[in-house]
């Protein structure tokens, strides 16, 4: 009898049959996804693990590990709903019994693929092609302004006014996002470094200053549209990771951090959780000098020649 008891309930023992009962009733697809779900789990756990020993910690650790190895959301959900499975069919069989369910702080993560940073090497490819259609072109462009401009959102790059950027060349905006939120408003500042130049030269229009005119109520197609048109060029170049304009965001943020750039100075790039109430009267001035350092330091990083 292959029931497993309270006693020796294991993952494995519980798996294995369900796994059977599965094939029993011709259900040979999904048999064989449990069977590879549970041999993924317990090379994690390094071995069969006793029901009763799976907790909320095991479950947000496993959870850590498919994220940290780029794993999106859509498949991070099915190796955990497929281990979830098991344990609730070990409840209902009463072989185990659980305070906490191992399952009850996990999240269950909706198809919205996480946007990955892209490696240093990758945003190379694309700086170094110059890709014919115009569409894909001025994706590519705006994702590496957004990277030469410190993460800036897309929102933020549409509407900004570039014009007299080089006579006065300091970025200096409050995240749309932001703006009318209570809390006071985040300024960012820093300078805009020579990277950045060609392409608001390409783009901006003298009357408003804007790189594309795009109307509020065109922005999310618009942002679709670059979104469609980066995956294009990642394809074209070989490019595997996934890629929307976020990226650029996430990988400034990545770079920074694997420089050893402060995440301090980096949020202030882009203009994310700054703590309030700073007691430094002129932390923006402060902060202004640590960002120019460290985005002069990760677009230098992207030369040939540092490597």
């Amino acid at each position: 009898d292959m029931r497993p008891t309270a006693q020796n309930t294991t993952l494995l023992s519980v798996a294995n049959e369900y796994i059977k009962q599965l094939r029993e009733e011709k259900r040979n697809t999904y048999a064989r996804l449990i069977e590879y779900h549970v041999r993924k789990f317990l090379s994690y756990t390094r071995g069969d693990i006793a029901l009763q020993n799976i907790t909320t910690i095991t479950i947000d650790g496993y959870s850590h590990l498919l994220r940290s190895k780029g794993a999106s959301p859509a498949y991070e959900s099915i190796c955990l709903m497929n281990i979830r499975t098991l344990v609730n069919r070990a409840i209902k069989l009463r072989l185990v019994q659980y305070d906490i369910h191992p399952f009850s702080y996990w999240r269950q993560q909706n198809g919205e693929p996480k946007e990955l940073d892209i490696s240093v090497e990758n945003l190379r490819l694309l700086i170094n092609n110059p890709f014919k259609p115009k569409k894909t072109r001025r994706a590519v462009d705006l994702f590496l302004l957004s990277y030469y401009l410190g993460g800036m959102n897309m929102a933020d790059l549409l509407y900004y006014d570039f014009r007299g950027y080089k006579e006065n060349p300091i970025l200096h905006y409050q995240r749309r996002k932001t703006v009318n939120k209570k809390r006071g408003n985040k300024t960012i500042e820093f300078t805009i470094q020579p990277e950045a130049y060609p392409i608001i030269d390409k783009y901006m229009n003298p009357k408003t200053g804007h790189l594309v005119e795009v109307a509020d109520s065109k922005y999310n197609t618009f942002l679709g549209l670059t979104n469609r048109a980066l995956k294009r060029a990642a394809e074209k170049l070989g490019i595997t990771h996934r890629i929307s304009f976020y990226s650029a965001r996430k990988s400034f943020v990545q770079h920074g951090f694997e420089l050893g750039i402060p995440l301090e100075t980096l949020e202030y790039c882009i203009g994310q959780s700054m703590k309030e109430n700073r007691p430094i009267f002129n932390y923006v001035k402060i902060m202004r000098q640590h960002a120019d350092v460290a985005i002069r330091q990760i677009l230098d990083n992207l030369k040939e020649e540092n490597q």
